[in-house]
């Protein structure tokens, strides 16, 4: 994958973060609390995604990732 299509990926992941969350917050001031999970669900996984796409391609072979993961998933 060149630099050029990483950076759009990237892009899409955190502009669906971006959505996903204004999404949430709308969602919690209707009290509409199921949509409020499936929005932090959506960005979790978006999260997940852009967490992999900025590993080294030779890292996602190994327990890195997963790591990588779990050290995101903490930050939460």
């Amino acid at each position: 994958m060149s630099e050029q299509e990483l950076m759009h990926d990237i892009r899409n992941e955190v502009n669906s973060i971006c959505m996903a969350g204004r999404l949430a917050k709308r969602a919690a001031q209707m009290g509409q609390d199921a949509l409020v999970r499936d929005c932090l669900e959506k960005i979790d996984i978006a999260c997940e995604r852009c967490v992999k796409l900025l590993l080294p391609a030779s890292v996602e072979s190994g327990s890195q990732v997963d790591d990588a993961a779990a050290a995101a998933a903490n930050d939460r």
